[in-house]
């Protein structure tokens, strides 16, 4: 959906920029509000409704994912568009958009609950403005040329369908074999770091299978 509507707009950002409101709306209207403000949709749509029965053959739905990729076309034209300004105009500028997208999140999280799973607003909000920052760090790596360290993650770029995939593989072997982390590794800190470790093994296994000319692709 957003690569059709770059085609017919292409660079012109305040239309991209209007567009992504426009999903961050059909999101409001079409996620449930938390328990403490009812727990059904901002216009009490009955479900199923006409209006979420068109969106979903358009592959819109919620519009969550069309909202951070349309945030994604968004920053990287304003990356390219002003690749040249002083670096300090361009930290102050990426400071401040994630500023505004977290406090976004943290508004919104008053009244929608904050779930990747039912991809509500606030989770729209955290993520882009993580996405943001890691983004803008990528970007300043690569102009001191410090990219060397990303060879231990590169397959997850050079094999990207095979890298998606291969988690799905090691669920099937996890619910064939019956393997459970134990509870420690699940939750907190040590959580995160079992992910962490997870995704390090994924790409691992995508490298080795890139190594043996397996890899997939569109």
């Amino acid at each position: 959906v957003c690569a059709l509507i770059y085609v017919f707009v292409r660079e012109r950002l305040n239309l991209l920029i209007g567009i992504w409101f426009v999903f961050l709306l059909i999101n409001m209207v079409t996620t449930p509000l938390n328990e403490a403000h009812g727990g059904a949709t901002l216009f009490a749509l009955p479900q199923p409704n006409f209006f979420q029965d068109m969106l979903k053959p358009l592959h819109i739905d919620n519009a969550a994912f069309l909202a951070l990729t349309m945030g994604g076309i968004i920053l990287s034209l304003l990356s390219t568009k002003y690749a040249k300004a002083d670096n300090k105009v361009k930290l102050v500028f990426v400071l401040l958009t994630a500023l505004v997208l977290f406090a976004a999140g943290y508004i919104s999280r008053q009244y929608w609950i904050l779930s990747k799973l039912t991809a509500t607003l606030p989770w729209i909000f955290y993520v882009s403005a993580i996405a943001t920052l890691v983004y803008a760090f990528f970007y300043w790596l690569g102009e001191k040329g410090w990219t060397g360290w990303f060879a231990i993650i590169r397959p997850a770029g050079t094999a990207t369908l095979t890298t998606y995939l291969v988690p799905y593989v090691l669920y099937a072997v996890r619910d064939l074999t019956g393997f459970r982390l134990p509870g420690f590794l699940t939750t907190g800190i040590m959580g995160i770091l079992s992910c962490i470790g997870f995704s390090l093994i994924v790409v691992w296994i995508t490298g080795l299978l890139g190594k043996v000319h397996i890899k997939l692709k569109i």
